[in-house]
């Protein structure tokens, strides 16, 4: 019986392992900038910042059709944004927050919003 439990509990050490990978999923977004005298949404470049509750931030490149794609741990994230076209890069765009799953589309909006 003490062999066994022996063996229990080397095999539970066994099978959960510190350097675990974080489960990844895909977050896709567009990043626009929005109002101005004709309101239409136009894609913007610049970078898109995910920032989870730990401070651990993760920084996206986003090119000049808005569009972008990143794998991210799950979990929560706060999004913002800031692109040159936007008060030269020195104002923060919106993306509120996005709650990262496998099995859900994971999608966001980063919103510069001009008055």
């Amino acid at each position: 019986m003490a062999c066994l439990m022996v063996a229990a509990i080397i095999c539970a050490a066994c099978s959960s392992s510190p350097n675990a990978q974080p489960h990844l999923a895909a977050v896709t977004g567009t990043f626009v900038i929005v109002g101005g005298p004709n309101g239409i949404p136009k894609p913007t470049a610049g970078v898109v910042t995910f920032l989870s509750p730990a401070g651990m931030s993760t920084h996206v490149t986003v090119g000049s059709t808005g569009r972008f794609k990143v794998e991210l741990a799950h979990g929560s994230y706060s999004v913002s944004g800031r692109s040159p076209e936007f008060g030269g890069g020195s104002y923060e765009c919106t993306g509120g927050n996005v709650n990262v799953k496998q099995a859900s589309p994971n999608q966001v909006q980063v919103v510069c919003p001009i008055p």
